[in-house]
């Protein structure tokens, strides 16, 4: 889950302007210990008025901004009001189409999106590092193949697409995990058709042909015999 933050622009008791701010999160509206917030409010300092704290686990959190001026540190701010995060975050999967279907050894295409409190999390966005579980190896001990192999999946605004190559004919599911998130698909993965179930319809009709001018032929040859 990210939670987005923002606050008034602070000064010294002289009136100067700070060179940014440490954001800082607890667990409770007093006491307690602080932990350095995440996502864009993990810079020291962050210099804007806003940003965006991202992966924050499930819970009602307290935040709190402190300026900074070089190595000067002002007071800690009052902290806010509590903010409420969903303990129930979670990817959902999709194939093209909606469909749970694929062919063994053939490309496909995963949508993974981000959900808080049932919708899509745009502030889950930037690379972030997955894992994907459940196919199994080929025969000939082919892995499967997510982004090229690549575990580093880039999101915009809570979606990511990632490129899924299935080699073991099963049906299985897929889960994606990072962190605390956590998705999966149930997929059918299918042989890849042979020759001869794709065009296997196609070979009978020119087999059919064949043997029809093979007839002809013939039955032009006996006529021109007779004729001699």
């Amino acid at each position: 889950t990210s939670v987005n933050l923002s606050w008034q622009a602070n000064t010294t008791v002289a009136g100067r302007a700070v060179d940014g701010y440490l954001v800082t999160r607890y667990a409770s509206a007093s006491g307690g210990s602080a932990t350095a917030a995440q996502g864009s409010c993990a810079a020291v300092p962050v210099t804007a008025t806003t940003c965006t704290e991202t992966n924050v686990p499930g819970g009602t959190w307290y935040y709190a901004i402190t300026p900074v001026l070089a190595a000067w540190h002002g007071n800690e701010g009052t902290r806010g009001i509590g903010i409420a995060v969903n303990a129930n975050d979670t990817f959902t999967l999709s194939l093209p189409g909606g469909t749970t279907t694929l062919t063994a050894g053939s490309g496909s295409t995963l949508t993974i999106t981000a959900k808080s409190s049932g919708l899509t999390d745009p502030g889950y966005t930037g690379q972030k590092t997955l894992a994907f579980t459940g196919p199994g190896a080929a025969p000939d001990g082919t892995a499967p193949s997510y982004n090229g192999g690549n575990s580093t999946v880039t999101f915009t605004n809570g979606i990511a697409s990632v490129p899924v190559t299935l080699n073991r004919a099963e049906t299985t599911t897929l889960t994606v995990t990072q962190g605390t998130l956590t998705g999966q698909v149930a997929i059918a993965a299918n042989s890849e058709p042979t020759f001869y179930v794709r065009y296997g319809e196609l070979f009978a009709y020119a087999c059919v042909g064949v043997a029809a001018l093979t007839v002809l032929f013939c039955v032009g040859r006996l006529v021109a015999l007779r004729k001699l």
